[in-house]
C-alpha cells in the first residue's frame, strides 16, 4: 500500500484550479480540505459566504451539509452499539410508538436499525409535503407527527432506497433506547471525542452564526430548510471539522491524540453492505453501508457522502487504502461544478499513484435469463412510481462475446453499458473498478439492481408503459390541435344530423378539455415536480397555484378523457363513418392514461398530502 503525503502534491496548483472552476459556474463561495495520513491536512477557499454582504468565506464559515449528516448519525448509532446501549441489528418496532411503521412482513422480516441506516428497510423517500415543512429543532415526537403511519413498500432487507423518513426513524429509535435526546448524545458520542466544535443539529440562535447563505444556480439566496427528520440532514459544520470525520475512518477509529474512537471492525462495518440482496450477491462495495458508500472517480473506488440542501452541495470521500481523502463545499446549487471539482481533487490526490487493479473476471458466462426488459420498481416517491415505472426503463441481451449489454431509458437520456460477471461475485461495468450491478430473484419475480431495482417485465407490458404514455400525451395534443378543424369540417359539410352533430361537439368539448388539462398538468408536474429547485419542490408540497393548479388539471383530464371516450363510441356506433373511428382512435390512449391515473391515486393529483 501506498500512502499519500501532501507535501509532494501541487497544492497552489490545485487552489487555483478549484477557483477557477467555481469562478466558471458562478458558484458564491466554497471551501475544500486534503487530508493525508499522520493528520495532515491542507484547507482553502473561495468566494464569499453570501453575495449580498460580501464575507468571504474562511475556516470558521460553516456549511448546511445536507444529507452528508446521514454519516454522523449512523456513527452515532455505531457508537452505542459498541457501548452496548443499543444492538443495530435487532427489530426497532418494541422502541418505536403503535402506528408508526405499518410492515406486512414484521413476522419474518422485521425493520432493524442497520436497515434504517442502509436504506433497505423500504420505506419511501421524502415527499413533496416533507420539502415544505419547516420544523427548526423538530423533536422526535414531532417528526413522528408529521410523518404519519408510514408503509412498508417492500420486503425489508430486499432493496436500496434512499430515506430521509429512514432516518429520521433512526434518531427516535436512539432516544428510546436510551432515554436521551438526539441532540445530546450526538454532541457527547461523536462531537467531543472528535473535537467538532463547529457541529450542530439545531436551528436558530447562537448555533447558526457563521453560517453561509445557500444559492441556487443562477446565484439567487435561498432560505433554509428546517427539515423535520433533522438526523437525515440538518447539519451544518466547518468543512475542517468535517475533515475530522474523514480522518478517523482513514485512522481506522482511532483519535488523533491517542484513544480510540471506534474498534476498527465496526469502521469497517460502517463500510460494509450487508441487509440487500445485491450485498448478498457479491456487489458490496457500491451498495450503501451504514451512513456512507462506495462511488468511483477517476477509476478509484472512494468511500464517502454526498449532501444537497437549499443552495448547499457538500462532497466527502477518502480512500482507505492510502490514507487520504477530502472534504468540499458550496454555498451553490451547481452540480457540474461539484462534478469538476471531484476530478480535479482526485487527480491531485492521486497523481503519484498507480490505478487498482479491477477484479477477476468469473469463468461462467453472462446469466441468460437475464435478457428482457426492466421497469423502475423502486423509485424513492410512491407518489411518482407509476411514471418512473414508464420512463425509467432497462432493455438487457447478451453479447456473442458472453457479456451483458444493458440499455437504459430514462429520464434523464439513454446510455448502453456493458457488464462481466465479477469472480467474487456480482456484475462489472467495463467503466469502473468495482462490481456495482447484480441479478436477484425476490418472490419469484426476477430484477436487476445497479442502485435502484429494476422488476423484470414483458416486453409488451414494458412497451405499453412506455409507449402508451407518449401515445397518450401526443394524443391529447393531437387532440387539442384537431378541434378547429374538425369545427371547420362541420361549418363547410353541416349534413350530420341534429344528434350526431351535437355529440361529435360535446366529443370535441371534452376531448379539447382533456387535451388542454393533460398538457398543463404535464407541463406544471415536469417543470416543478421533477426539474424544480427546492424552492419548486416547496411549491408542491402545501397549497399554491402550481399544486392546486395540478390537483384541478388532473381531475378535469380524468373527467373529460373518460366522458370524450365514452361520447366517441356512442358516436361510433350510432353513426359509423371514417371521421368516427379516427376521433375514437384519438382518444382511446386518453382514456386509457385516465385510468392509471385513477388507479395510481393521481386523481385529483394532491401533491401537499
Amino acid at each position: 500500500m501506498q500512502d499519500l503525503a501532501l507535501e509532494d502534491l501541487a497544492l497552489d496548483d490545485l487552489d487555483q484550479q478549484l477557483a477557477a472552476t467555481l469562478e466558471k459556474h458562478g458558484v458564491v463561495g466554497g471551501a475544500w480540505v486534503l487530508i493525508g495520513p499522520s493528520g495532515q491536512q491542507h484547507l482553502g477557499f473561495y468566494g464569499h459566504t453570501d453575495r449580498s454582504r460580501g464575507t468571504p468565506v474562511d475556516a470558521a464559515t460553516r456549511f448546511r451539509v445536507g444529507s452528508v449528516s446521514k454519516t454522523l448519525t449512523a456513527l452515532l448509532a455505531v457508537c452505542l452499539h459498541d457501548q452496548g446501549r443499543i444492538d443495530i441489528d435487532q427489530p426497532v418496532r418494541p422502541l418505536l410508538p403503535d402506528g408508526v411503521v405499518s410492515n406486512p412482513w414484521a413476522a419474518s422480516d422485521p425493520i432493524t436499525l442497520a436497515q434504517l441506516l442502509e436504506h433497505t428497510a423500504g420505506l419511501r423517500g421524502s415527499s413533496y409535503r416533507d420539502y415544505a415543512t419547516e420544523m427548526p429543532n423538530a423533536t422526535t415526537a414531532q417528526f413522528l407527527q408529521h410523518t404519519g403511519e408510514l408503509r412498508v413498500r417492500w420486503r425489508p432487507g430486499a432493496f436500496f432506497s434512499y430515506s430521509n423518513t429512514g432516518y429520521g426513524l433512526a434518531g427516535a429509535v436512539l432516544e428510546a433506547a436510551t432515554g436521551e435526546a438526539f441532540d445530546t448524545l450526538m454532541q457527547r458520542e461523536v462531537f467531543e471525542p472528535l473535537q467538532i466544535a463547529s457541529g450542530s443539529f439545531g436551528a436558530g440562535g447562537d448555533a447558526y452564526e457563521s453560517i453561509a447563505t445557500g444559492h441556487d444556480a443562477r446565484g439567487y439566496a435561498q432560505p433554509p430548510w428546517a427539515m423535520p427528520m433533522r438526523p437525515a440532514g440538518g447539519l451544518v459544520v466547518a468543512p475542517a471539522d468535517l475533515a475530522k470525520v474523514v480522518r478517523v475512518f482513514l485512522d481506522r477509529g482511532l483519535l488523533p491524540g491517542g484513544g480510540t474512537f471506534l474498534p476498527e471492525a465496526l469502521i469497517d462495518r460502517t463500510e460494509r453492505a450487508e441487509n440487500s440482496l445485491i450485498a448478498a450477491a457479491g456487489a458490496r462495495p457500491q451498495a450503501d453501508g451504514l451512513g456512507q458508500f462506495g462511488y468511483v472517480i477517476g477509476g478509484r473506488l472512494y468511500r464517502g457522502h454526498w449532501g444537497k440542501t437549499s443552495g448547499f452541495l457538500t462532497n466527502f470521500g477518502y480512500l482507505p487504502e492510502h490514507g487520504g481523502g477530502f472534504v468540499l463545499a458550496i454555498n451553490s446549487d451547481a452540480r457540474g461544478a461539484m462534478a469538476e471539482c471531484r476530478a480535479i481533487i482526485d487527480r491531485c490526490l492521486t497523481q503519484r499513484l498507480p490505478l487498482p487493479p479491477r477484479p477477476a473476471i468469473a469463468d461462467a458466462p453472462a446469466a441468460a435469463d437475464a435478457v428482457g426488459s426492466y421497469v423502475n420498481a423502486t423509485h424513492d416517491m410512491p407518489l411518482r412510481d407509476w411514471l418512473f415505472r414508464a420512463i425509467d426503463q432497462k432493455r438487457i441481451w447478451v453479447a456473442a462475446d458472453g457479456r451483458l449489454l444493458v440499455r437504459s431509458a430514462g429520464p434523464h437520456g439513454g446510455s448502453t453499458d456493458t457488464y462481466r460477471p465479477a469472480a467474487g461475485g456480482g456484475l462489472i461495468a467495463d467503466s469502473v473498478p468495482v462490481a456495482t450491478a447484480a441479478l436477484v430473484r425476490e418472490r419469484g419475480a426476477t430484477y436487476w439492481v445497479d442502485g435502484d431495482a429494476y422488476q423484470k417485465v414483458t416486453a409488451v407490458e414494458a412497451t405499453l408503459r412506455r409507449w402508451g404514455l407518449v401515445a397518450a400525451l401526443f394524443a391529447a395534443a393531437a387532440t387539442l390541435l384537431a378541434q378547429p378543424a374538425a369545427w371547420l369540417y362541420r361549418r363547410l359539410r353541416p349534413s350530420v344530423g341534429p344528434t350526431a352533430g351535437g355529440l361529435a361537439s360535446a366529443c370535441g368539448i371534452a376531448g379539447c378539455s382533456a387535451a388542454a388539462a393533460l398538457l398543463a398538468v404535464a407541463f406544471l408536474f415536469t417543470r416543478y415536480g421533477l426539474l424544480g429547485s427546492a424552492a419548486d419542490l416547496r411549491l408542491l408540497g402545501r397549497p399554491s397555484w402550481v399544486s392546486i393548479g395540478l390537483a384541478v388539471g388532473s381531475l378535469v383530464f380524468v373527467l373529460a378523457a373518460l366522458l370524450g371516450a365514452a361520447l366517441a363510441l356512442v358516436l361510433a356506433w350510432r353513426s359509423p363513418s371514417v371521421a368516427a373511428a379516427a376521433r375514437l382512435l384519438v382518444l382511446l390512449p386518453g382514456a386509457g392514461l385516465a385510468a392509471l391515473w385513477l388507479a395510481s391515486g393521481w386523481a385529483p393529483l394532491r401533491t401537499w398530502l
